[in-house]
């Protein structure tokens, strides 16, 4: 039987509507133009501790890319912390009129973790340059560039903690891709 990534979708997603609570209700914080959720479970997932396991979060996952799921942080603010048995980071820099950058995520000991991360897509800069611009846009090269990203990250650490043969979910999720868009969902299971 495949683990299960929903089991704590809805706490996951609670943990960063709470961030979300003191916010105004047009920041563009609260990603209503846009974003995906990623979850994931990796059956006898074993951190020797949440030391190492943040260790690992931070140094020992390869970068696809410039921005990687599962972005890590140093800055104040910004920087992972420890939650009871999970690593957790919301990336937002209020500060700034745009949410390129404000990722949540959490991770935890027990092999599962959450993301929420902005569309590229809907950065109203997004493609600007284009001749002729084009709206409402979706860009299906980034997704499933993106879908591959977070495909290798889970991997890196099922590998690390858990061996080559465990079981693994992944729910991957879009919402509002694009003003009048839908949502797309893609369920993976691997064994």
């Amino acid at each position: 039987m495949l683990p299960d990534p929903t089991s704590r979708n809805g706490i996951e997603r609670a943990a960063w509507q709470a961030k979300l609570a003191d916010l105004p209700a047009d920041s563009v914080h609260r990603l209503a133009g846009g974003h995906f959720t990623f979850s994931f479970a990796i059956e006898d997932f074993q951190a020797e501790s949440l030391n190492a396991l943040n260790d690992t979060l931070s140094r020992d996952i390869p970068a696809y890319s410039g921005w990687p799921p599962f972005t890590y942080l140093h800055g104040a603010g910004r920087r992972p912390v420890a939650r009871g048995d999970m690593i957790e980071a919301w990336l937002a820099d209020l500060a700034e009129q745009e949410a390129d950058s404000s990722d949540y995520w959490r991770v935890s000991r027990d092999g599962k973790g959450f993301l929420v991360r902005p569309m590229q897509e809907d950065n109203p800069h997004f493609m600007e340059n284009r001749n002729p611009p084009a709206r409402p846009l979706f860009d299906w090269t980034l997704p499933i560039y993106r879908a591959a990203e977070l495909l290798k990250f889970v991997q890196t650490l099922a590998l690390r903690y858990a061996g080559p043969n465990a079981q693994v979910s992944v729910i991957l999720q879009y919402y509002n891709a694009a003003p009048g868009g839908s949502c797309a969902l893609a369920i993976l299971d691997s064994t």
